[in-house]
Formats: structure tokens, sequence, C-alpha cells
């Protein structure tokens, strides 16, 4: 018996030296509520575990989990983006821990992120997408400390979208994963319903990657241990993101768009946005999608 217990012992004491949790995870579905509105009609969120920003028409706004999620090992969903059809408007999934305040819900005047809001607030954010209409996507990690100006790693994705407009600079595009730069045109048809995986591992080398799922075909849209992300990304330290995972983290989508110019959306900082094509609007628009299934395993 003093062996056994010995033994479980050194179990418990590695799985702590590690990063790893020892107990065993839960799989949840999360509940969306809306955080804000823009165009006058709520995204919706009655059905647990998904979210839409409209159908015939936009529904722009913000929605938050109702609870945040400690030590994320995997997020799932089915994301529909085939009705992201205006152009430099961001279409996001992603999530925020705010190493300040972690427990209180990160919404209303309380809502912070790595972007410039509530800079003081330090706060990290993980995107799983964000996307500029249905063509380029981009997913990101911040760890916090100077808001959009702070610590960041990225990798970008085209789609078939991409490189039949006028709209974008298809020379710049390549398929090159170690540079962060991914082909999803010819293997995900963006027009329809893709399924998103988004894993995490923790312990002396943490890792975070991103993989989208269709017809028996798939491809990696962020991996942090490949190479260091799209040029212009910085040096980030993922030991940060183990310890901003044990803080927790909650889940928003939304869609946006700048007010004013320049502003932002992906490829647009890299020239793969050459400026030919005028920014498309946001209220009285279609542009929409949804995102259902969104399942979380975590402590």
């Amino acid at each position: 018996m003093k062996k056994l217990l010995a033994l479980v012992f050194v179990a418990l004491l590695a799985g702590c030296q590690s990063g790893v949790t020892s107990t065993a995870q839960n799989t949840y579905t999360p509940k969306f509520v809306v955080d804000y509105q823009k165009c006058g009609v709520n995204p919706a969120v009655s059905t647990p575990g998904a979210v839409s920003f409209g159908t015939s028409s936009c529904n722009a706004g913000r929605v938050v989990s109702d609870q945040a999620y400690k030590n994320i090992s995997k997020i799932t969903a089915t994301v529909d983006l085939s009705r992201a059809t205006s152009n430099f408007v961001n279409h996001t999934f992603y999530m925020v821990s705010n190493p300040t305040n972690p427990a209180r819900s990160n919404s209303g005047d309380d809502y912070c992120d790595a972007g410039g809001n509530l800079d003081s607030q330090s706060c990290r954010e993980i995107d799983i997408f964000e996307s500029n209409a249905n063509a380029v996507i981009q997913t990101t990690i911040h760890t916090g400390g100077g808001g959009a100006s702070g610590p960041q790693r990225f990798e970008l994705s085209y789609t078939d979208k991409a490189l039949n407009t006028s709209c974008y600079d298809s020379s710049k595009m390549s398929d090159d994963p170690a540079a962060g730069s991914h082909k999803l045109a010819g293997s995900i048809d963006i027009t329809k319903p893709v399924q998103m995986t988004a894993d995490f591992t923790y312990g002396d080398v943490p890792t975070y990657k991103v993989t989208y799922a269709q017809d028996g075909n798939s491809v990696v849209v962020y991996d942090s241990s490949n190479g260091s992300g799209y040029n212009g990304s910085t040096s980030i330290d993922m030991t940060d993101v183990t310890t901003s995972m044990a803080n927790g983290y909650w889940l928003h989508a939304s869609i946006w768009q700048s007010d004013s110019g320049p502003g932002w959306s992906p490829g647009s900082p890299q020239g793969w946005w050459n400026g030919s094509c005028g920014w498309d609007g946001l209220c009285g628009s279609t542009t929409s999608f949804s995102i259902t299934d969104v399942t979380v395993t975590a402590d």
C-alpha cells in the first residue's frame, strides 16, 4: 500500500510540474449572451453552443459566453461563413483572459481585449478566426502587455474568393505553413459549413493548433510549433498562454467594422487587400455568419 501511494504521489507531482492538470476534464456546451448589438437586432443566442448574426440581414454585435473556462484543451465548432460577403467587415470567434479580474464577465464597460480596449488590464486574446468577408482569415495569439502594440503571433489563410476577386493581390499569397500562410482554396469550400478545431497542449513546450475540416479534407491554419508566424509577427512566450489558461478565458463571437479609415481587417496590413475595391457596408447589408455545435473541453 505504501508503495502504491508513493507511485500515485509521484504521478501527481509529475503532472503538476509539467503544467498538465491531473484531474479529468469536462466537455461543455457554452451558452452565449448578447453583449451589444449594432444594427438594431440582437444576434441570436437562444440555442446553447450556437450564435447567428442574421440570415437575410446583418445582426452585427458581440456575444460572450456565460462563464469562463480554465485550462482549455480543445474547442470544436461548425462555422458557416457562406454569407460573410462584405469586404472589410470582420467576422470573429475568439477568447479573452483578464489577469486583473479573471472571474468578471468580459462584457459591457468591463470588456477588454488585446486590440486597444482597457489596455491597463493587460488582457490576453486568442483568436480562433477573424475574417475579412470570407476571403482572408487570420488566427492570432496576443500575450498582452501593450494592447494592440503588444506581442502577437499570427497566421493567414486565403480562400477561393480571395483568388477570384480583384480586391486582393493573389501574388502576395502562398501556401507556406512554416511562414504562416495557408491555402484553403481548392480544399475547403468556404461557401459551405466548416468543422473547426482548436487544440491546446501544455507542459514544457505549450502549443496552439487550429484545423479546418470538410468532406474528408483538412487544413492546419495555425500551428505555434511550426515557424514564427506570418511576417510582422513578434516573438511570444507560450508559457504565458499556460498562465492565462489557468486564470480562465471567456469566449466571444462578433461582427464589427472600423468606423473610419484606415481601419483594420485581415490581409490589409500585408498588402493582400489591394485597395481597388471600396469597403462594403455593415448595417443594412446581408453579411452574416453563424457558429453551431460549439464544445469546450476544459477543467
